[in-house]
């Protein structure tokens, strides 16, 4: 008795689904014209059309780019080509094989689920880059930059050795909105500072926080100093400082942030995986105009936020103000009188 053959029922609705999809985009494109811009015999194409054999990755990827489908349906054919083939289009297969990185960070994610927040954050970032690959460069920052950290050996401070003025020793909790709280800063002595290894901050050096609030960031005007062992500094070489601080602080940052973290109890990255994140590097005059145009505008924006949280602050106090009198008695509830 011949073996019983399996029909996988979802896989030939997905064919049949995929075939009609494809009949549609052609238009006025004749089976046999799309059949040899494609490189198939006509019969194949029918084939294909009627669901009866679905296309291969090679004919696919050629497919995508005859039809051009607007983005709805490209995503509804991706969908269906993945449940025939079971595995991604051809153009992610290639993404991923030439993003090594990409690998060991969608390791770090099997069997998990993103949520739809996330994966919208991840679609936005990739479609950034795409829409800027023509004129942009989109690079690791480990090939703009250098990274140095403070020195974590036997010349670390300890508590007994900082002091109220000197020279900045600075750690995470000094990192507050967008630069660092002078007020609350930690000091050691020129003495401490000489015998330390570890980074001598420059000016433009951005600090970024690896452990515990990571990501928190902040751009230095200080010529002395260095770092706790919670920080690294970021020093810019092949691109400008103040540019790459804006892409620090965007969605940019954020979504590898998550996506790098090394997956420890408490929040964690390496500056090997800080040096992986990918931006967007437009020409240097277009960097300068960039930061020219976000330094005015965020002034503009932190000056509104200032005066709303002013008012806000005042509202509070009346709130307050208000309660007081009331449970006090210096004013009474008509009604209870």
């Amino acid at each position: 008795m011949p073996p019983k053959v399996t029909v996988d029922k979802a896989s030939e609705r997905a064919k049949q689904n995929l075939g009609t999809l494809i009949m549609r985009c052609r238009g006025t494109l004749s089976q046999s014209q799309l059949a040899k811009r494609v490189g198939l015999p006509r019969s194949n194409m029918k084939y294909i059309e009627d669901g009866v054999n679905a296309p291969t990755a090679e004919v696919y990827d050629k497919l995508i780019k005859e039809l051009k489908p607007d983005l709805q349906t490209r995503q509804r054919m991706d969908r269906l080509y993945m449940a025939i083939r079971k595995v991604p289009p051809p153009d992610i297969c290639r993404t991923i094989t030439q993003n090594k990185d990409l690998v060991d960070a969608m390791r770090k994610l099997e069997g998990c689920n993103l949520t739809s927040d996330q994966i919208q954050s991840v679609a936005a970032l990739f479609a950034s880059f795409q829409n800027n690959r023509e004129h942009w460069d989109v690079e690791p920052i480990k090939y703009r930059v250098t990274f140095h950290n403070g020195d974590r050996g036997e010349n670390y401070p300890t508590k007994s050795e900082l002091q109220s003025e000197g020279i900045p020793f600075i750690n995470a909790g000094h990192l507050e909105g967008d630069g660092l709280n002078m007020a609350n800063m930690d000091y050691i002595s020129e003495e401490k500072y000489r015998i330390m290894g570890g980074v001598k901050l420059r000016s433009g050096d951005i600090l970024y926080c690896l452990r515990g609030s990571v990501g928190k960031n902040a751009i230095v005007d200080m010529n002395q100093g260095t770092v706790a062992s919670s920080l690294v500094a970021i020093r810019s070489v092949r691109i400008s400082a103040e540019y790459l601080y804006y892409c620090l602080n965007s969605h940019i940052e954020e979504v590898q942030r998550y996506w790098w973290d090394n997956g420890t109890a408490q929040p964690n990255l390496s500056a090997d995986n800080l040096g992986k994140y990918k931006i967007c590097i437009p020409p240097v005059e277009e960097q300068k105009a960039i930061v020219k145009y976000l330094n005015n505008i965020c002034s503009q924006i932190d000056n509104l936020i200032i005066g709303k949280k002013k008012q806000l602050s005042t509202i509070q106090q009346h709130k307050k103000s208000l309660i007081y009198e009331y449970v006090t008695g210096k004013k009474r509830v008509k009604e209870v009188r």
